[in-house]
């Protein structure tokens, strides 16, 4: 279509306007000669625009480098650098070999992954954490088997570091954060014993034994003194009394409580308590109870949906005892 010529008027010389598409939808004239492009012949005969105060327009829009639909004119945007828009330097080989002078990027020294860890197929490692002499716990990525030896297995508690500073100034010092990653009852492997179950619902139980201050639950770490009155929590060092429904003799060789082959907490690193007494109840336990909500609409009601959300309840109720 014929619109406004873009820029000064054009000389005698010059064949008729013609409008090239540029980036972002604006329009540029381009001139031609029709000596020297076989296809401008017949445009010879179109008529120029329109005189009057169109010459002074064109001025005020060149000047302003829009067309005549107000859309600006800039140069094209040049194409971008494949090299930089990869995230590579200029002259870098992205394989890993080093490119331009001064690169720090060295392919030796990059990590090889797979050259660490054990090829598909290969048997299964057994990791104890209190092995001779300790091992260090296997990677988050690996196919191991762990055994509970008094100490939770890395599915339950792997820490950050595998050597633990002995001082606050030499932790300070290190610069290795320190911390835990939990994961309360994690899957095991199908070779992995599950943590075993501590049934403690009767009210009477008083609950699972803790210290009184940092409320650590009982492990393998309490050490029981004074015939068993009294233990030393292994993490903040205070020295409880033992409540009357957890006491027991103590083997005087090994220092161990008589029942610990009994009491699984006292002898794994992961075990799993039912509890039901008041210390974990704000009210005594009672049954759950349910609500069913329905949608009982007209439209519902028409298609058959209600319909069969209570033929679904009724069996869900109707087989209660093996469905939940």
């Amino acid at each position: 279509p014929m619109g406004l010529p873009m820029g000064p008027p054009m000389g005698p010389s010059m064949g008729p306007p013609m409008y090239n598409t540029l980036h972002g939808g604006a329009y540029q004239m381009a001139s031609m000669d029709s000596a020297s492009h076989p296809g401008a012949s017949h445009l010879q005969n179109v008529p120029p625009p329109p005189s009057g105060d169109i010459g002074q327009l064109q001025q005020q829009m060149h000047q302003l480098s829009v067309n005549q639909w107000g859309q600006p004119i800039g140069p094209v945007p040049p194409a971008p650098n494949a090299s930089a828009h990869a995230g590579f330097a200029p002259g870098a080989v992205p394989g890993g070999t080093d490119g331009a002078a001064g690169s720090k990027l060295k392919s030796a020294a990059m990590p090889r992954p797979c050259s660490m860890e054990p090829r598909c197929g290969a048997p299964r490692d057994l990791f104890r954490r209190h092995s001779s002499p300790p091992a260090p716990p296997p990677s988050s990525n690996a196919d191991y088997v762990g055994v509970d030896e008094g100490s939770a297995i890395p599915r339950f508690l792997r820490m950050s570091s595998s050597c633990i500073a002995t001082t606050t100034a030499l932790q300070a010092k290190s610069g290795i954060p320190f911390g835990a990653v939990l994961v309360p009852f994690a899957s095991v492997e199908a070779c992995e014993p599950a943590p075993p179950e501590i049934d403690l619902r009767s009210t009477a139980g008083g609950g699972p034994l803790r210290c009184q201050r940092c409320l650590a639950y009982a492990n393998p770490g309490f050490r029981f003194t004074n015939g068993g009155a009294k233990f030393e929590c292994n993490i903040c060092r205070m020295l409880n009394d033992t409540p009357s429904e957890h006491m027991s003799p103590i083997d005087p060789v090994t220092g161990a409580r008589v029942d610990s082959a009994s009491r699984p907490e006292f002898r794994c690193g992961s075990v799993d308590y039912i509890v039901g007494s008041l210390d974990y109840c704000g009210r005594a336990p009672r049954a759950a109870s349910y609500a069913f909500v329905i949608d009982v609409s007209s439209p519902s009601v028409q298609s058959g949906l209600a319909l069969a959300a209570i033929s679904a309840v009724r069996f869900i109720l109707s087989n209660a005892d093996a469905l939940l």
